[in-house]
């Protein structure tokens, strides 16, 4: 497992920021770099089980994980606990076992200017090359959300 770090400076409150970062509306757009159509199942309480998904071919794929910690404005802080596949949870197996227990956590944190964001997460080596190019544009888009400009996906370089 490698650790990512990704960061960036935006216009507005940390408690702005994270609002848009988890309220449903906006999270579907600043994920979509990640995959079109992502969306998440669940709640952002500590404690809570989270389905972060896409629908590809009609049926429900992506992660299921827990919300180890949110203080609102602060951190919210990921485990993933396995995979959706077909719309069924996975938690163990071939697929699972490489990210069993992977993080993945967000610290917002106030300037003079606004939010520093911070999002340090664990990947694998054969997805780290697709988490290095994807994480700054969804944060660009999520900047863009926070600072009131039009959000646009960046194009994609594939």
């Amino acid at each position: 497992m490698h650790k990512l770090n990704f960061t960036i400076d935006i216009k507005a409150s940390p408690a702005q920021v994270c609002q848009l970062m988890l309220d449903d509306p906006t999270y579907r757009l600043w994920t979509a770099p990640f995959h079109p159509g992502s969306c998440f199942s669940g709640n952002w309480q500590t404690g809570s089980k989270m389905y972060f998904m896409a629908i590809e071919n009609g049926q429900q794929h992506g992660m299921v994980s827990r919300i180890v910690d949110h203080v609102p404005g602060q951190h919210v802080f990921i485990e993933h606990l396995g995979i959706l596949k077909d719309g069924a949870e996975v938690l163990s197996g071939e697929e699972v076992d490489p990210w069993a227990g992977a993080r993945e956590d967000y610290y917002f944190s106030a300037t003079a200017e606004g939010c520093h964001l911070k999002v340090q997460m664990d990947s694998q080596q054969d997805w780290a090359d697709f988490f290095q190019q994807t994480w700054p544009k969804a944060l660009q888009l999520l900047k863009s959300l926070a600072e009131g400009q039009p959000a646009r996906t960046p194009p994609s370089d594939q």
